[in-house]
C-alpha cells in the first residue's frame, strides 16, 4: 500500500467520526438548533405543531435490548 492509499483509508474512516463529534458538540452548544430552526423554522411554524395530536407508537417487534432513540435531536413538545 502506497503512502497515499493510505493516507486516503486513514481519511475514509476519520471523516465520519469527525462529522459525528462535530455534529454532537453543535448540538451541545445549540448551534445546530439555531442552524436548523434558521432554515426550516417558518416550516415549522406554519405546521402549528402545538396543535396537533401526538401519538406513540409502540413496536413489539423490535428484538430485546433495542437501545431508546437518541432524542436530543427531536424538536421540543409544546
Amino acid at each position: 500500500m502506497t503512502t497515499k492509499n493510505c493516507c486516503q483509508a486513514c481519511c475514509k474512516r476519520a471523516a465520519p467520526n469527525r462529522i459525528e463529534r462535530g455534529l454532537k458538540i453543535s448540538l451541545k452548544n445549540g448551534d445546530f438548533k439555531k442552524l436548523f430552526l434558521q432554515h426550516h423554522g417558518d416550516i415549522i411554524q406554519q405546521a402549528d405543531l402545538k396543535n396537533r395530536k401526538m401519538f406513540m407508537l409502540e413496536n413489539p417487534t423490535l428484538p430485546e435490548g433495542t437501545p431508546e432513540p437518541n432524542t436530543d435531536w427531536w424538536l421540543e413538545q409544546q
